[in-house]
């Protein structure tokens, strides 16, 4: 099935830029925790001058709360959990976001939540405090999430986090605070294998074929999904991933269209 995979129709990888303007945005949906396709890793959390004392507040202590990071999420961040809640952290280049859902899964609006991040840099006497603002969704089938216009890439490996957060959904516990250490390998690449999400069946349904291949979704096991920068893209097998990554690498700062040149 690999061998199939990775030698037809490898002309097809032209296709990826149109697929990538047609297939729907997919709404995310937490089930696991991860960073972005990578392995499972369980890192400690570290405390400052936390809101330990404080009434509401959910403080996490060193391998005393975090659960561990599983492979995948639908937006390839790491998974935390607030009581009944579960927020994704995902770390970007230029920018962190963070995303809300529910018990079930289901994705819940960040439009009331109240969040900061605080890294805890070595030699820096006192931590810096960004503010996580709201940003609306991009499209209808679309989440929210809150985000912070830091990059993280310029921040060193082992730096612990402390993300705060206030006026969560669940009355008995409204805040929550973690402090996981930052590592450069959670920085979310530009093309990153993530999980399925129930809306996703439409973009299978739109998109059919495999960019790479050619070959029908679904033809050749479970199909597989990247996200191309915040795009989703729907693969027939996992040996088509660095084919895209290949072609994505030559344009990664250019507008999607340039798959297509």
């Amino acid at each position: 099935m690999f061998k199939r995979c990775c030698t037809a129709h490898l002309g097809c990888v032209s296709m990826v830029a149109a697929l990538l303007w047609a297939v729907p945005a997919a709404n995310a949906i937490a089930q696991c925790g991860g960073h972005g396709g990578m392995g499972e890793h369980n890192h400690a959390a570290a405390s400052d001058d936390s809101h330990a004392g404080h009434a509401g507040y959910q403080h996490h202590l060193p391998n005393g709360g975090l659960p561990p990071l599983a492979h995948r999420t639908p937006n390839g961040g790491l998974f935390l959990e607030a009581g009944s809640h579960r927020l994704e952290v995902v770390y970007l280049p230029r920018e962190t976001r963070v995303y809300l859902y529910g018990k079930s899964m289901e994705p819940l609006s960040a439009l009331a939540l109240r969040g900061q991040m605080s890294p805890q840099v070595r030699g820096e006497s006192n931590p810096r405090h960004v503010p996580l603002q709201h940003a609306p969704p991009s499209g209808p089938k679309d989440q929210d999430y809150l985000v912070a216009a830091t990059d993280v890439s310029q921040l060193p490996d082992e730096t612990p986090i402390t993300f705060r957060f206030e006026n969560l959904p669940d009355r008995r516990h409204p805040k929550a605070e973690f402090t996981p250490i930052f590592s450069q390998f959670q920085i979310r690449p530009y093309v990153a294998r993530v999980s399925f999400v129930k809306s996703d069946r439409e973009g299978l349904a739109l998109q059919q074929t495999c960019p790479v291949t050619g070959a029908r979704l679904g033809s050749m096991g479970e199909p597989i999904k990247v996200l191309v920068g915040d795009r989703p893209l729907y693969l027939c097998c996992a040996g088509c991933i660095e084919k895209v990554k290949e072609t994505a690498d030559t344009v990664s700062a250019q507008p999607f269209t340039s798959f297509s040149r």
